[in-house]
């Protein structure tokens, strides 16, 4: 197993940057697997995860949501992409970009700065599951890349209880569209 760290360091910085000035979600470098992943926090009421995984075509192959109580933004972030690394791991993925519009997060996973102890437990299983994976590309995007993962967790805020709902090859309706305009942004590019 690789350290997450050189992993990411060994990468060209043309890779790294990538995201810098892109507006929408753009697919993986050719056998690549991209990982989004988003938190939504309402203070004193809720926080929901959310996330995607999509092949280097664009297209869909897991997404979840899930309710959790509130506790800050950072933590749903954090969580949020905790979860998604588990769902990639589930699906044996060797390839990995991970992207979240949480830039602390991001310094986190990178290990450029030293998480704070509310989300300490959260980043180092996210650190160990990072890990298992052959090569990882670890990046900070724009909000308006990640509109598909947002729409999944603030789903997830609205559930009655902290009930996983889960989608596999096939997404849900409600992120249908924004899914398909971002798989229209490849095909018109």
């Amino acid at each position: 197993m690789q350290d997450v760290a050189a992993t990411f360091i060994d990468k060209p910085p043309s890779m790294i940057n990538h995201s810098q000035g892109i507006t929408h979600w753009t697919p993986p470098i050719k056998e690549y697997v991209k990982l989004n992943s988003d938190g939504a926090f309402i203070k004193g009421t809720a926080s929901g995860y959310g996330a995607l995984i999509r092949d280097d075509k664009g297209f869909f192959l897991v997404g979840v949501a899930l309710k959790d109580i509130p506790r800050s933004v950072l933590y749903s972030e954090c969580a949020a992409m905790r979860l998604a690394l588990l769902l990639a791991l589930e699906l044996e993925i060797h390839d990995l970009v991970v992207e979240s519009d949480c830039a602390d997060l991001i310094k986190y996973a990178r290990h450029l700065s030293n998480p704070p102890w509310e989300i300490l437990l959260l980043m180092q299983d996210i650190w160990s599951f990072l890990s298992h994976f052959h090569s990882v590309i670890i990046m900070h995007v724009v909000q308006s890349t990640n509109s598909s993962t947002h729409l999944l967790a603030a789903f997830g805020t609205s559930f009655y209880d902290s009930s996983l709902c889960k989608w596999v090859g096939m997404p849900p309706y409600f992120p249908w569209d924004v899914l398909e305009l971002d798989r229209g942004y490849i095909s018109n590019a």
